[in-house]
């Protein structure tokens, strides 16, 4: 690893500015992050704005990629100014993470309420249903397709059905998913088990 003195001095002397190789940072450290952001803000202070080239971000992504879920990588590690990477990272870590006992409640279009990183799969996940998080409601889990949603995919649409494994996991009233080639609603009052033709479901259109 660079020593964040090391690295200061890296990116400031002389008068060029040169790639930082993040991907030598632990990416997945809160700490690590916001002093790195220190960092950059002091060299933009200085009037620098250091530059990847494109084998320096797929580097990053590799290393981003060996803490973090694919979709963060997508997401957030798309630019060329490490600066604003590092401000990314740094947004993700910095949310809630997921833990037995968690308030979860619905996210704000301002993505600062109900997202919340999961250490299980290194993931943002949205609440949709409010609930207090229990060891098998992980939003990683099969059959919690009721209770989450993950984050990047807001506008995704109805996804698949899953089984719910039993009570508390149901689909609610309004829900919609897919399955067989067709889009259901649910029209159940209350938890919806039952699998989209069978009982509690109107079909809705075609996929």
């Amino acid at each position: 690893m660079i020593e964040f003195s090391q690295y200061t001095e890296y990116v400031t002397e002389g008068p060029v500015v040169h790639p930082v190789a993040l991907e030598q940072h632990d990416l997945g450290n809160l700490l690590a992050l916001a002093a790195l952001a220190e960092g950059y803000a002091h060299v933009a202070a200085l009037g620098r704005a250091p530059v990847m080239d494109a084998p320096a971000t797929d580097r990053l992504k590799i290393a981003a990629s060996e803490m973090y879920h694919a979709d963060v990588v997508e997401h957030e590690v798309v630019s060329d100014r490490p600066a604003q990477v590092v401000e990314r990272l740094l947004w993700v870590r910095s949310r809630p993470e997921w833990h037995v006992g968690l308030q979860c409640v619905t996210a704000d279009a301002e993505r600062t309420v109900g997202v919340y990183f999961n250490l299980a799969d290194g993931n943002l996940y949205r609440c949709i249903t409010p609930h207090v998080a229990q060891a098998d409601w992980r939003p990683d889990l099969p059959g919690v397709a009721a209770l989450w949603a993950r984050f990047y995919e807001p506008e995704a649409g109805p996804q698949p059905w899953e089984q719910p494994l039993g009570a508390g996991y149901g689909y609610l009233k309004g829900a919609k998913v897919t399955h067989n080639g067709f889009v259901w609603e649910s029209i159940f009052d209350g938890e919806n088990v039952w699998e989209p033709g069978v009982f509690g479901w109107e079909q809705v259109g075609p996929v």
